[in-house]
């Protein structure tokens, strides 16, 4: 971050780039999370394969978007 003549805090480029990228990933994961909220005949008493690729993908974008925010400058 930048601090302009008025003293306000300002964002660069770089990390309008990553605040961008780090709204992605929580989209992605609003999205996969209400995949697996829905209900699922295939699921039984596990997850089906297409829910249990959801579940890793919401670890992966949560670990992205901490990523992503914490390079915010």
């Amino acid at each position: 971050m930048s601090r302009p003549p008025d003293g306000q805090p300002r964002l660069t480029a770089a990390g309008r780039d990553r605040l961008n990228q780090a709204q992605a990933y929580e989209d992605a994961i609003a999205y996969r999370r209400a995949r697996l909220a829905g209900p699922c005949l295939a699921c039984g008493a596990g997850r089906c394969d297409d829910h249990a690729t959801d579940a890793d993908l919401i670890t992966a974008y949560q670990q992205g978007r901490r990523r992503a925010l914490s390079l915010i400058r």
